[in-house]
């Protein structure tokens, strides 16, 4: 018999509403997200924070009665290609991309829902990339010398380039290698040179392109609206996109800068020892080692001041020989070199040779040849002065308004003469024959001067004072 009181009609379409809305409300609960637990979250590095390096302790906030700590970071915000860690609540990661911003969340044993995401974002390679040796400012550094780099942890070869301006206009010197320790040759002395590094980890310049797949990128996440299944075509559809992109410049790290020494600082007699005595008086006189340097000018004196240069030898080799040297004579030296940037003599030293010192002047000629003078008297106030056959005399000695000058050679020939000031002014200049007396009246202030007689057979450089 059909049912047909109204209530139990009514009575039953209200069990069945009932019933179909505890099915969807189910089926809504389980479709849900877990909740964010807002009490569990990265506390170390803090929220934002930026220049964190490649190994990092990362720290969970303490949760009570938690026993175990799941710390998950991800370059990618849906955490994809992530990296998990799990135990106490301070784990350290290690290996992570330089320059890149990381996510980071945590979850414990208590629940299986992680806490809210954090980010910190790593320090650029650059930041590590800067000379630290020399250090900077450093001053008197070797023309050849090596130069270090500080560590940048991961990086496969490091490129050190050297320049004498500071926007890096001209390049002079640029090396690359699989170490951090190059080595420069050939710098010029006296020089500031500023410098600077990069790695196969330094950032990319400034690109244009990468800018547009970024701008993209977040707006194919924002879209996603959480749902995996996009982000993950999001994060490919990025790479694609980067890959395509033109490679730009490394960038540079910090400049810094340093100075080498002088050549002059480096010139000078390595042998005889300075200060040494009992010399022999031919010997083989060793400049120190100059790099870059191609000749070697030795000059000695019995003077420290140098007024007059009693023997001068110039060669390719740092060793010279000098023969002929005084007996018990007290000799100064000094060296200068052909190196880039030399500008004069280096210090001065001495040496003693062996033996009783004699009256005399010593005499060198350009081919080395040398001898001891004898020193005699022709007439008042004049000086004769013999090297070998080749003799110079000068008188009056000091003259006031003429200056003759006698050049006695056992054969005819042309003599160079040269008379200059202390500082290397010229005051007259010709070319005499010899075995001829020489005047020369030429209108010089009074002064000491230097005159500089040269034959095939040697030259002599005297001293001669002009007064009023």
């Amino acid at each position: 018999m059909k049912n047909t009181n109204p209530k139990a009609h009514l009575f039953s379409l209200l069990l069945i509403l009932f019933a179909f809305c505890d099915i969807t409300t189910a089926r809504a609960q389980d479709s849900e997200p877990p909740p964010v637990l807002a009490n569990v979250y990265v506390t170390s590095p803090m929220d934002g924070a930026i220049n964190i390096r490649r190994k990092v302790a990362i720290t969970s906030k303490a949760v009570t009665d938690a026993t175990e700590y799941t710390i998950e970071i991800s370059p990618n915000q849906d955490f994809s290609d992530s990296q998990v860690m799990v135990g106490g609540r301070m784990q350290t990661f290690n290996g992570l991309t330089y320059n890149t911003v990381y996510y980071a969340r945590v979850k414990t044993n208590l629940n299986p829902s992680y806490g809210k995401v954090t980010t910190f974002k790593t320090i650029p390679a650059e930041a590590l990339a800067y000379v630290t040796g020399p250090m900077n400012g450093a001053i008197d550094r070797n023309a050849n010398l090596k130069i270090t780099s500080h560590e940048v942890p991961g990086a496969l070869n490091y490129t050190i380039q050297l320049s004498e301006t500071q926007d890096f206009a001209v390049v002079a010197f640029e090396k690359t290698g699989t170490t951090r320790t190059l080595l420069f040759s050939g710098l010029k002395y006296s020089t500031l040179y500023y410098n600077r590094v990069k790695t196969n980890l330094s950032s990319l310049d400034d690109n244009p392109c990468l800018d547009v797949c970024m701008t993209t990128y977040n707006g194919c996440v924002a879209a996603a609206a959480g749902d995996p299944d996009v982000l993950a075509v999001c994060s490919s559809e990025l790479t694609s996109c980067q890959a395509a992109c033109p490679v730009g410049e490394r960038i540079w790290g910090a400049t810094r800068s340093f100075t080498t020494r002088s050549a002059e600082s480096i010139s000078y007699v390595l042998y005889p020892k300075n200060g040494s005595i009992d010399k022999d008086t031919k010997l083989n006189i060793t400049a120190n080692l100059v790099p870059g340097a191609t000749s070697y000018t030795i000059q000695l004196s019995e003077t420290e001041d140098f007024d007059v240069v009693n023997f001068e030898q110039t060669g390719q080799g740092r060793v010279l020989l000098f023969a002929g040297l005084n007996p018990g004579t007290t000799y100064f030296n000094r060296v200068t070199t052909n190196a880039p940037g030399a500008v004069g003599f280096g210090r001065i030293k001495s040496f003693t040779t062996k033996g009783v010192m004699i009256s005399g002047l010593v005499l060198t000629s350009p081919s080395g040849r040398t001898g001891v003078s004898k020193e005699t008297t022709t007439e008042a106030n004049s000086k004769e002065i013999t090297f070998g056959e080749f003799r110079v005399a000068v008188y009056p000695n000091p003259f006031k308004q003429k200056l003759s000058i006698t050049i006695t050679n056992p054969r005819q020939e042309t003599a160079a003469l040269t008379l200059t000031d202390m500082t290397g002014k010229v005051f007259h200049q010709s070319n005499r024959q010899t075995n001829t007396t020489v005047e020369i009246e030429e209108t010089i202030p009074a002064g000491v001067y230097l005159l500089n007689v040269q034959t095939s057979g040697g030259r002599k450089i005297m001293k001669v004072i002009k007064t009023e």
